[in-house]
């Protein structure tokens, strides 16, 4: 569920049972409720012109943290280079492609099952974790991207 603090406009995440959730009141805060999806691993995936770069987060005690941004640490994850399957990337593709999106982040989560699922795109989202510990220098192909549209 994702609330709204009203005292610093933070959007965070937290897990109901099913029990708190039959006893939220019909005048809660506007909401988005979901079913959890218990996650192997999330994947970051930064996503520029028409190439991918994948990370695959690991979290230390394989947390249950809804989403790895409301973590306190961040030096509890592990953060590696993740090959993609080719239809996910492909659908990636497409869907950055509707979106006229040539830039951004894409979050997913893939279960033990071996499914993958979408959580958000973000056209400004941060790639400088992956970007360092997945050795991808990011900044760089930016750089040369704006460098060359420039000319154009």
């Amino acid at each position: 569920m994702t609330i709204l603090n009203n005292s610093s406009d933070v959007i965070s995440h937290r897990l109901f049972s099913y029990e708190e959730l039959l006893k939220l009141s019909d005048f809660t805060h506007p909401c988005i409720i979901q079913q959890f999806i218990e996650k192997e691993f999330e994947i970051r995936v930064f996503f520029i012109g028409e190439k991918l770069y994948s990370a695959a987060l690991f979290f230390e005690n394989n947390t249950l943290f809804p989403d790895y941004k409301d973590l306190l640490n961040y030096s509890d994850i592990a953060i590696i280079p993740f090959k993609l399957p080719y239809t996910i990337e492909v659908k990636i593709k497409k869907f950055m492609k509707k979106l006229n999106l040539n830039i951004g982040c894409i979050d997913l989560i893939k279960t033990r099952a071996g499914d993958y699922y979408f959580l958000e795109v973000n056209h400004s989202g941060q790639f400088s974790n992956i970007s360092v510990q997945c050795n991808y220098f990011l900044e760089q192909k930016i750089a040369y991207k704006l460098i060359r549209n420039k000319v154009k």
